[in-house]
C-alpha cells in the first residue's frame, strides 16, 4: 500500500507541474504565483516547482523576487549537498 500511495503522489505532483506549467504558457502566472509559493514550501526539494515559481516571478516583472526565489533555492539544495540543475541557471540567466 505505501509504495502504491508514493507511486500516486508522485503522479499527483507531475499532474499539478503540468497545469501551473499550462498556466504560465496562457499568459496567467500573476494566478499561479501564490499556489507555487506553497508548493516549494511544501515540496522544498522539487526543483521543477522552483522553476515554475521562479518563471512566473520573472514574467510578472517581479525578477527581484525571481531572484530571490533562485537564491533560495540553490541554499536548499546545498544543505542536502546537491546543484541546481541546468534548466534554473539558464533561465536565472
Amino acid at each position: 500500500m505505501r509504495a502504491e500511495a508514493v507511486r500516486l503522489d508522485e503522479l499527483r505532483l507531475a499532474a499539478m507541474e503540468l497545469s501551473m506549467a499550462a498556466d504560465l504558457a496562457l499568459g496567467r502566472h500573476e494566478l499561479v504565483v501564490g499556489e507555487l509559493e506553497t508548493a516549494v514550501k511544501e515540496y522544498p526539494y522539487r526543483e521543477r516547482l522552483w522553476y515554475l515559481l521562479i518563471e512566473a516571478l520573472a514574467l510578472g516583472d517581479r525578477r527581484v523576487e525571481a531572484l530571490r526565489a533562485g537564491a533560495e533555492l540553490r541554499d536548499v539544495l546545498a544543505e542536502v549537498g546537491i546543484e541546481v540543475g541546468d534548466s534554473v541557471g539558464e533561465l536565472e540567466r
